[in-house]
């Protein structure tokens, strides 16, 4: 119970910074990533949906655009960013693509969120544009 209760906060507070991300009190980046190429995969038919799809660990966005380009959702607009090049402590400071740090697997693992609230803010932005 505790783990999850611990899980659906973090998603809560993932979201809630997604769609206010200058809430009074939350934290600020002071760390500058500079985050990777942006592959957006228009709609074939009437624009109706825009999904943001966020790849994972050491991937790109490009990957994932060339295969949801080949999906039967014609009417569904694609945004595939692709995260920063950073150090992962999990795999011994080796750098990879992340969303943020990973320190261990485990929900009591401690929180990067300084990297979490840098790719909010990028995903917030792409969103506004």
């Amino acid at each position: 119970r505790k783990q999850e209760r611990r899980r659906r906060e973090k998603f809560k507070c993932f979201f809630m910074c997604l769609f206010h991300p200058r809430i009074p009190g939350s934290r600020t980046a002071r760390r500058t990533f500079e985050f990777g190429r942006t592959y957006v995969v228009r709609p074939k038919g009437k624009h109706q949906a825009t999904i943001v799809w966020l790849h994972d660990l050491g991937d790109n966005g490009s990957s994932w655009s060339q295969l949801l380009e080949t999906l039967p959702l014609p009417n569904i607009k694609w945004i595939c960013p692709t995260a920063p090049t950073r150090p992962v402590a999990l795999l011994g400071g080796f750098p990879c693509t992340a969303w943020f740090d990973v320190g261990e697997l485990s929900e009591d693992g401690p929180d990067d969120f300084e990297g979490l609230d840098a790719s909010v803010a990028h995903i917030a932005n792409l969103l506004s544009t």
